[in-house]
C-alpha cells in the first residue's frame, strides 16, 4: 500500500512546487538603476510569462515622452529568459546624458507588461574621474655631527711601570702517584645515569603492558562480534 502512495505523494509534492520560471519576477536586474554606463553594455533580467509571446527591448532619454522610446536591436525576442542577458546597447550611438530602458513583455492575447531602469548615466565622452588622493613628501632630517669625546687620562701617584718586568709562569704541581689515588681520580662514563636507566625500564615495562591490554582488547571485540554474529545467523 506505501509503495503505490509514493509515486501519488511525489507527484503532488512537485505540483505544488513553484516553476523555476515564475520564481524570478520579470524586470531588469542590470544596469541598476542610477548607474554610470559606457561602452557596449549588457542588459540583464528576467522576461517570462504564462502566455508568453515575446519580449522587447527600448531606451530613451529622460525625461522620457510616449514619443521617445527607441527600440533596442532589430527584431523582438521570441524566447523568454530567466536571470539572463536580454539584449545589448551600444551607448556610443547616443550622446552623453541621462536615460532609461525598458522591457515590454507581450502576452498571445497582445496585452503587455512594462518594466524600467531610470536614470542611467551615459558617460562616453566623458569618463567618470577617480580620485587620487595628493602624496606629501615627508622632510628628510640631516642629523648634526657630535663633537669628537675628549679622552682623560688619570695618573696614580707612586704607581710602579710594569713595563720590563719578567712575567711568572705558574707551574702545575703533578698529582702524587699511588695506586689508591689513581683509582679515586677516575671520573665516570659520559652520559651513565642511573636514575635514566631505571626510568627507561619503567616506561619499557608500561609500554609492554599496554600493548599486551591492546591485543587483548581486540581479541575480546573478535569474539564479541564472532558471537553476535552466529547469534544473528541463527
Amino acid at each position: 500500500m506505501t509503495k503505490r502512495l509514493f509515486p501519488v505523494l511525489l507527484f503532488l509534492l512537485l505540483a505544488l512546487l513553484p516553476s523555476p520560471a515564475l520564481a524570478q519576477p520579470p524586470g531588469i536586474t542590470s544596469p541598476a538603476p542610477g548607474s554610470t554606463i559606457a561602452g557596449t553594455v549588457q542588459i540583464k533580467g528576467t522576461a517570462v510569462h504564462p502566455r508568453f509571446q515575446r519580449y522587447e527591448l527600448y531606451y530613451s532619454p529622460e525625461p522620457v515622452t510616449n514619443s521617445s522610446w527607441v527600440f533596442i536591436g532589430k527584431e523582438a525576442h521570441a524566447n523568454p529568459v530567466v536571470n539572463g542577458v536580454l539584449g545589448v546597447w551600444n551607448t556610443r550611438s547616443v550622446p552623453d546624458g541621462r536615460y532609461s530602458l525598458r522591457l515590454r513583455v507581450v502576452r498571445i492575447d497582445g496585452n503587455y507588461d512594462e518594466y524600467f531602469s531610470r536614470h542611467l548615466n551615459v558617460s562616453n565622452t566623458h569618463p567618470t574621474a577617480t580620485y587620487t588622493p595628493a602624496v606629501t613628501a615627508t622632510p628628510t632630517r640631516t642629523p648634526t655631527p657630535l663633537p669628537p669625546t675628549p679622552t682623560i687620562i688619570i695618573s696614580v701617584p707612586g704607581a710602579e711601570s710594569t713595563e720590563g718586568r719578567p712575567t711568572s709562569t705558574p707551574t702545575a704541581t703533578p698529582p702524587a702517584s699511588g695506586s689508591g689515588n689513581s683509582r679515586a681520580s677516575k671520573s665516570p662514563l659520559p652520559g651513565f645515569s642511573a636514575s635514566r636507566l631505571k626510568d627507561a625500564f619503567i616506561k619499557g615495562a608500561k609500554l609492554t603492558v599496554e600493548a599486551f591490554l591492546l591485543v587483548a582488547a581486540l581479541y575480546a571485540v573478535k569474539w564479541v562480534l564472532l558471537g553476535l554474529f552466529h547469534i544473528v545467523r541463527k
